[in-house]
């Protein structure tokens, strides 16, 4: 059952994943707008399921929501494509912005959604 849940919940988040690359305003730029949206929403998303999650011993929600849903909705290899893509068109400084933003974003987004979380559920 966690494996059917996992994939049902990764089905939805990569359906959410590829609706969000979509979406015209973030294709016309240069930098990978939508995959750094995309890991920093999933990021900012997981802070707050792991805090909300973590006295469950739901493992069925738990693998839905953060191994399938999440899962399917970040990316790391549409992020080091991206990356390759950028450095093979010589972008290297935007490259090295969005290495080094998607990084200290996300972890300032899991962190954030993880403490707004706690601070709500006092």
């Amino acid at each position: 059952m966690i494996i059917l849940s996992v994939a049902i919940g990764g089905a939805i988040g990569s359906l959410l994943r590829y609706y969000l690359s979509t979406l015209n305003f973030l294709s016309n730029s240069v930098f990978p707008v939508s995959t750094f949206l995309v890991n920093v929403i999933g990021s900012f998303a997981i802070g707050i399921l792991f805090f909300l999650l973590k006295d469950t011993n739901n493992d069925y929600l738990k693998s839905f929501l953060m191994i399938g849903v999440l899962g399917g909705f970040t990316t790391f290899s549409a992020f080091t494509i991206d990356v390759l893509d950028l450095f093979q068109n010589d972008q290297y400084l935007i490259s090295v912005i969005y290495i080094c933003g998607s990084v200290i974003v996300s972890l300032l987004a899991v962190y954030l959604g993880f403490w707004i979380t706690k601070i709500i559920n006092l």
